[in-house]
């Protein structure tokens, strides 16, 4: 009986652990004969957040570096704890000394980071994202983008007969690694809400959200040279909700599962799809 319920809570455990595959779920084919002509909204400017970094400079990085040194000697025996006093004050401090950033540094970052975190200009490459994938992709429709200021305004005039509206778009880097280290990884993680709507009165035709999940660097690795490695995951983002919503709105036929895990399921490492 013990043993019954010991190995329902280990298969329990594995799965809560296990990677949840996102599902796509595309449009039902009688919503999607009513589509001819596709108007597209832009999203307002995206909603950026980030885990701050850990404390700066390379006094406090010394420190933390030798306590991980010594917390990690302590697993390894008794000769191990002891050498480990010797060594962790010189090696495991100056490596942590040189891996934590300094003030200056992640003032940097983080100005670099926000600039191009809160750039309206990621919803119109979203939008222009859209026009492309339909273009390849459902050739079929024919494709308008609609004012902004359209959006909050009076019926459509314009002749869409269908209407996109992206809201909610959301950038942020989190942590995902619970490991206690000096520099945490941050994932990127971004997400938009869109729905298709008839052009007027514009009843709701469908709705659904759209999430991606990016490579893993840490908050210095993403600010560092002008956040150009967070410009191009920005680049990634955009190209894969565009993808999402091509494919449920106007093009795929059966539920799909995407390959990014979500983050609070385990420490995750990105692994480009092969």
């Amino acid at each position: 009986m013990i043993g019954t319920v010991l190995a329902g809570l280990i298969a329990l455990g594995i799965v809560a652990c296990a990677p949840a595959p996102q599902w796509l779920i595309p449009l039902p084919p009688d919503i999607r004969a009513q589509i001819a002509r596709v108007g597209i909204f832009g999203p307002p400017p995206p909603q950026f957040t980030y885990v701050e970094p850990l404390n700066p400079g390379a006094g406090w990085g010394y420190g933390r570096g030798v306590d991980l040194c010594l917390s990690e000697a302590g697993k390894s025996g008794v000769l191990v704890f002891a050498g480990a006093f010797v060594g962790c004050p010189t090696i495991g401090g100056l490596v942590g000394a040189v891996q934590n950033p300094s003030d200056a540094e992640v003032a940097e970052a983080r100005t670099a980071l926000k600039r191009r975190g809160d750039d309206g200009a990621l919803g119109d490459a979203l939008r222009e994202e859209l026009v492309v994938l339909l273009a390849r992709d459902a050739p079929q429709y024919a494709v308008d983008l609609l004012a902004p200021a359209a959006a909050d305004g009076p019926p459509l005039e314009t002749a869409a007969d269908t209407v996109i509206v992206l809201e909610k778009l959301t950038v942020d880097l989190r942590r995902c690694d619970a490991a206690d280290h000096i520099a945490p990884p941050l994932t990127l993680y971004a997400a938009v809400e869109a729905q298709l709507l008839q052009g007027a009165p514009r009843p709701v035709l469908h709705r659904a959200r759209f999430e991606y999940w990016g490579e893993s660097a840490t908050f210095w690795a993403w600010g560092t040279a002008d956040a150009e490695r967070f410009a191009q995951g920005l680049v990634s983002a955009r190209h894969s909700l565009a993808e999402q919503i091509v494919q449920s709105f106007f093009v795929g036929q059966a539920p799909t599962a995407l390959r990014w895990p979500r983050c609070g399921n385990q420490a995750w490492r990105y692994k480009a799809p092969e």
